[in-house]
């Protein structure tokens, strides 16, 4: 029908927040699409345009999906620390190891399942900060405006927190994962 029309695609980066989210916004800027099908490639340009309702200068895109982009990459890497830790732990019968694995990974959890029993895990497991990078990401990705004044200082914690923890993880984890 005649009148203005307005489609929204929300396109977005693949990462690490396939498991819990959607990838990380694209910014605004030319790209191309690429569809291979059947050995045939077939490619067209494609710009995206900023919401014309968030009047953003584009450097703060850039801001944005530079810190996102950041913090998705120490994700990765956390979650893949998780995930190894799992598998030892499930692969282990030392108790001792078991109990230096958990320390370092902490407990798995899940929303709603903290009680006076359950105490919160410590605040530098692989997993608790694996669950603060993702409250990051989202208030740095999902926001129309520039990453908090206090996103940098978050992001320097948790990248300090997260280097003690995968340093510890490393020395305990590498003479099992070097053997498999």
């Amino acid at each position: 029908e005649p009148g203005m029309h307005r489609f929204v695609w929300p396109i977005r980066h693949e990462g690490t927040r396939g498991t819990w989210s959607d990838g990380i916004w694209a910014p605004p800027g030319d790209y191309r699409v690429v569809l291979t099908v059947d050995g045939r490639r077939l490619e067209q340009p494609l710009r995206i345009e900023p919401d014309p309702r968030v009047q953003l200068p584009l450097s703060t895109y850039a801001e944005q999906f530079a810190l996102a982009n950041e913090i998705d990459a120490l994700h990765r890497t956390l979650s893949k620390a998780v995930a190894d830790s799992d598998a030892l732990l499930e692969k282990t019968s030392d108790e001792a190891l078991r109990t230096r694995i958990r320390d370092i990974a902490g407990p798995p959890f899940s929303f709603g399942a903290i009680t006076t029993q359950n105490v919160p895990p410590s605040r530098t497991t692989l997993r608790f900060i694996v669950n603060k990078l993702e409250g990051l990401l989202e208030a740095v990705d999902g926001s129309d405006a520039a990453p908090s004044p206090d996103a940098p200082t978050r992001w320097a914690m948790l990248q300090t927190d997260a280097n003690r923890a995968l340093a510890a993880w490393k020395e305990i984890a590498r003479p099992y994962l070097a053997a498999n």
